[in-house]
């Protein structure tokens, strides 16, 4: 569970039971090496700072960057950091292609018609996409790009795995057209 450490803050009207209710993520508290300036993976008294940066999702990070916005982005994790530590940390990717709730149609003739585009939503620390569909691996890109994929008619589950370790799935269902 993240706090808000949000230092823009307004007061409201809040219905019970009516209006939503969430806790910013943008801003978390990390730990940060004071010697190198490198991201921990752990907190350790004497060694590290806990500090406070702007984690964007990937699809505003872009956004910001394209209009020069700058901000204050985490650094890099430090070396010694295990997959393991790095999965646990941050949020994993929300695939917003392909979307669950649809029904998609191919053309078998053409690959082009075939086509079905794979793009999720990620932390600003990943450099690095990999897609799965089943347990075929399919390719990897940045979290800016897209992956297209030349589907065939059946019911899938596509996954994404960002270099961090963190993923999420959802499943396909592909029909054929004429």
């Amino acid at each position: 569970l993240y706090q808000s450490y949000c230092q823009s803050k307004k007061e409201t009207w809040f219905i019970p039971g009516v209006s939503p209710i969430k806790v910013s993520d943008i801003h978390r508290k990390i730990p940060v090496n004071t010697k190198t300036g490198l991201r921990s993976c752990h907190h350790r008294e004497g060694e590290t700072k806990l500090k406070i940066y702007e984690f964007w999702p990937s699809d505003f990070l872009q956004i910001f960057q394209q209009a020069g916005i700058s901000l204050k982005t985490p650094p890099a994790y430090e070396e010694n950091c295990t997959l393991k530590d790095l999965s646990y940390s941050g949020k994993k990717p929300v695939i917003t292609a392909p979307q669950k709730t649809v029904e998609y149609l191919v053309r078998l003739g053409r690959e082009k018609d075939r086509q079905i585009p794979f793009k999720a939503i990620t932390d600003p620390d990943v450099k690095k996409l990999h897609w799965f569909v089943d347990q075929a691996y399919i390719g990897s890109v940045k979290p800016s790009e897209t992956l297209l994929w030349s589907a065939n008619p059946g019911k899938f589950t596509v996954r994404v795995v960002d270099d961090s370790g963190r993923t999420s799935s959802v499943n396909v269902s592909i029909k054929q057209t004429k």
